[in-house]
């Protein structure tokens, strides 16, 4: 019964895990020979402070400012439209990544 509740938690981690992939959309348009590392990074500083907040060794107001995975994590208080606004954020940022990507000179 117990994966039936990890299970049921999987869907709101879904705008974080778009706001990672809106990052590296941004990071394919603007320089694309980073993207794969602006990725990771973003994704590896997210759960990187999650697991120092855990430990003791940095506070937990690092975390709910640097990671998009704070805003969806049962364990901590989110604002009630935060589901809504990292959607929004990872809109903006695949957004933003196209239109850098069609500015570069690339053949059709």
């Amino acid at each position: 019964m117990l994966h039936v509740r990890f299970t049921a938690l999987t869907p709101s981690s879904a705008p974080a895990v778009w706001v990672v992939v809106g990052a590296t959309v941004l990071a394919h348009g603007a320089v694309p020979r980073l993207c794969a590392a602006v990725g990771w990074t973003v994704l590896a500083v997210g759960i990187l402070t999650e697991v120092a907040v855990k430990a003791g060794l940095v506070p937990e107001a690092l975390f709910l400012l640097v990671s998009p995975f704070a805003q969806v994590n049962p364990y901590y208080r989110s604002v009630p439209a935060a589901h809504a606004l990292l959607a929004a954020l990872a809109a903006a940022l695949t957004a933003a990544g196209v239109w850098a990507r069609r500015r570069r000179d690339l053949p059709a």
